[in-house]
Formats: structure tokens, C-alpha cells, sequence
């Protein structure tokens, strides 16, 4: 399987990456993926609660590379993506 999001391959994996991430907020939080809102804060409108953070860092340590998720008290699902996403190519450099 191909997949291509645009012509720049830094955006197409991005664009996977971001896929990625929704899935394992949707597995989290039970919830579909089609009604994953960037702007869904995960406290407030997603009601996050111990577990489930619990759940989104060590599966996101998981298939990270061991990244630790910081958790402000707003974080929503576009902070979220770049906070991951942005990691991982931090550490390519």
C-alpha cells in the first residue's frame, strides 16, 4: 500500500504520523475516529481521566521510541500531535 498526502514527503509523513496518533487516542478514549477534533481538549472535552492518561503516555512511550508525554492541564489534540510529532523529528537531527 501507497499512501501520499502531498508532494513533500516530510508532510506525507506527517500526515501518517498524525493518523498514528489518532488511532491511539481513539482506542484511549473509546471513540471514533472520525469524531477526533483537534481543538478537543483532553481534560475538558474528552474527560481524561488517571487512566486513560495513563494509557495515552505509555502507549505513546510504547511506539515513540520512549517518548514522555508532558500533560498540561490544557492539552488538546493538535498540542497533542505536534508535541509528538515534532519530538520525533527533533530527534532525527
Amino acid at each position: 500500500m501507497c499512501v501520499k498526502v502531498s508532494d513533500s514527503e516530510i508532510d506525507t509523513v506527517k500526515a501518517l504520523m498524525t493518523m498514528s496518533l489518532n488511532a491511539i487516542i481513539s482506542d484511549v478514549f473509546q471513540i471514533d475516529c472520525e469524531k477526533i477534533n483537534p481543538i478537543h481538549d483532553l481534560r475538558k472535552d474528552l474527560n481524561m481521566d488517571k487512566e486513560q492518561e495513563y494509557l495515552l503516555k505509555s502507549t505513546v512511550f510504547e511506539y515513540f521510541d520512549g517518548y514522555e508525554l508532558e500533560i498540561s492541564s490544557e492539552y488538546t489534540i493538535q498540542y497533542f500531535h505536534n508535541d509528538v510529532i515534532l519530538n520525533c523529528f527533533e530527534n532525527e537531527q
